[in-house]
């Protein structure tokens, strides 16, 4: 879905990064890094203190790119 770049999916990726599994929550830091939309960067930023640390580093990196934008 974030390889699409389609700012509408933001919102729908947004919830997964406070999903149970670890890998959701991966994979949705990954999709919004994709992404690059401003509307991300509260999540992120409270993804980056996630307590799995693979998580924390897609959250930081998805918001690196972000901000490079």
């Amino acid at each position: 879905m974030g390889k699409l770049r389609d700012e509408r999916a933001v919102e729908a990726v947004i919830p997964f990064l406070q999903h149970n599994e670890v890998m959701v929550r991966q994979a949705a830091a990954v999709a919004l890094a994709y992404l690059q939309s401003p509307k991300s960067k509260s999540a992120l930023t409270e993804a980056v203190k996630d307590k799995n640390w693979e998580v924390r580093i897609y959250a930081a990196e998805a918001l690196k790119r972000i901000n490079r934008r």
